[in-house]
């Protein structure tokens, strides 16, 4: 039988900055040490549970790399030849106007541009998330 786990990235700096309101550098998002100790603990959940895994893909983006890479140490993947497709970048990941930004310069752009509220409802309508990774 074949078994296909999915599995998320652990705890980034994007993810710490968005629940604190802060800016963050959305060209180096990475794992926290939060975000590595989850990645190890899964990695050891999933050896104990499903025993050894014959491929490994993953996301090219850092923070799944990380992941990925401190995994499947955990499960002692014997040949350690991870599959990096751009199909598994999240969708939508990157075409946000107001990504990197804090809580206080997402207000200041909202209200320089009274025009802004309707684009950021047309966003993910206007935009082919396809098109944007060269994926099609």
């Amino acid at each position: 039988m074949i078994k296909i786990i999915f599995v998320r990235h652990g705890e980034s700096t994007e993810n710490v900055a968005m629940i604190k309101g802060e800016k963050y550098n959305k060209e180096n998002i990475e794992l926290t040490n939060i975000g590595k100790v989850q990645a190890a603990k899964t990695g050891t959940y999933l050896s104990k549970v499903f025993g050894k895994f014959d491929i490994v893909y993953s996301s090219p983006v850092k923070r799944c790399v990380q992941t990925s890479e401190i995994i499947t140490n955990e499960i002692k993947y014997p040949n350690k030849n991870i599959i990096y497709d751009k199909l598994l970048v999240e969708l939508g990941a990157y075409h946000h106007p107001f990504d990197g930004l804090s809580k206080e310069e997402k207000y200041i752009e909202i209200n320089k541009n009274q025009k802004m509220k309707s684009i950021i409802k047309k966003i993910t309508e206007e935009k082919d998330p396809f098109e944007i990774y060269n994926l099609k």
